[in-house]
């Protein structure tokens, strides 16, 4: 009976040596969990900071077109009202003849 109580005690310790190990196994996963997730979160970061910095050039770009853009819309806009302010001129004096 001493021999069986003996295996059953070393059954029982390499049994619990095995769920210690199994636990330690745990443990690590949780810390390799924790690392990933702070791998994560700072590749996440440096994305967001990436897309803002692609932002603002997108509309630094279009700010500068639209500029480009208004100040040559404000040339042709001036150059007709000068067009139209000459034939306007010319259209009086040639009512003023008439009458």
């Amino acid at each position: 009976m001493e021999t069986d109580l003996k295996q059953y005690l070393d059954a029982l310790r390499n049994e619990l040596k095995g769920e210690m190990h199994a636990l330690k196994g745990d443990v690590a996963l949780k810390s390799d969990i924790q690392v990933l997730k702070s791998e994560l979160r700072q590749e996440m970061q440096e994305l967001r900071i990436e897309l803002l910095e692609r932002i603002e050039k997108v509309e630094t770009s279009l700010l500068t077109e639209f500029h480009k853009w208004g100040s040559t819309s404000d040339i042709r806009t001036r150059q007709v009202v000068s067009h139209v302010a000459m034939h306007e001129e010319r259209l009086l004096n040639a009512e003023d003849r008439i009458t």
